[in-house]
């Protein structure tokens, strides 16, 4: 071998070794780089994953508390029909009881008279005139008429002449120049709206009290 194959030899070995360690740098960088890049993905879908599993419980949650409102809201809806028709119940029951407790004092000849002279009472509160009618039932005693009459004329300075009324079945009513203090039992049920809402406002009250 002569000296310029030596050379050439050396220069070429030179240079298969810069290759090869360029290759290997190379190797290496790129190495590097996938290992970034991989551990990046990883990175992403696991930060992904964790939005999506995230956005899944928020949905969940949502979703059951969007089911517990609702429950609650049947519940509550269910609560009120029942209140309302038990409110109904106590309010029909009541009214009945009302007629019956009005009709049995009228059955009571204490009562009636007692009647009689809270109506002539009632009637020189808030009646102008004193040229009165008293309407009565039909089978109202005459002793008891009478007796009504004079309470009229001595309390109230009433000219009262009574007159019987098919329209009055129970109870007492007394006219004057087209005002009525209408105590027949009818009248005083007719504003059932007014006793209805006393009756409930009492229910609640001892609700209220049960529950102190």
């Amino acid at each position: 071998m002569n000296q310029v194959d030596g050379v050439v030899r050396m220069q070429a070995d030179a240079l298969k070794a810069l290759l090869e360690q360029s290759r290997d740098d190379r190797c290496a960088e790129l190495g590097e780089r996938a290992a970034l890049q991989a551990a990046e993905m990883r990175t992403r879908a696991r930060r992904k994953a964790r939005e999506r599993v995230a956005r899944a419980v928020a949905e969940e949650r949502a979703r059951m508390e969007r089911e517990v409102r609702a429950v609650e809201a049947e519940i509550e809806t269910e609560h009120r029909r029942r209140a309302r028709r038990r409110d109904l119940a106590l309010i029909e029951a009541g009214g009945e009881a009302l007629r019956e407790a009005l009709q049995r004092r009228w059955t009571d000849e204490g009562a009636r008279r007692d009647w009689a002279q809270t109506v002539v009472r009632e009637a020189a509160e808030v009646l102008l005139g004193r040229d009165w009618v008293l309407e009565h039932p039909a089978d109202w005693p005459a002793a008891e008429r009478d007796d009504a009459l004079a309470f009229a004329a001595d309390e109230a300075g009433a000219r009262c002449t009574a007159q019987a009324s098919d329209a009055v079945a129970a109870g007492l009513r007394i006219r004057s120049d087209g005002a009525l203090v209408d105590m027949s039992i009818a009248g005083l049920l007719a504003n059932r709206a007014r006793i209805d809402g006393q009756l409930l406002a009492e229910l609640a009250d001892e609700a209220e009290g049960e529950t102190r």
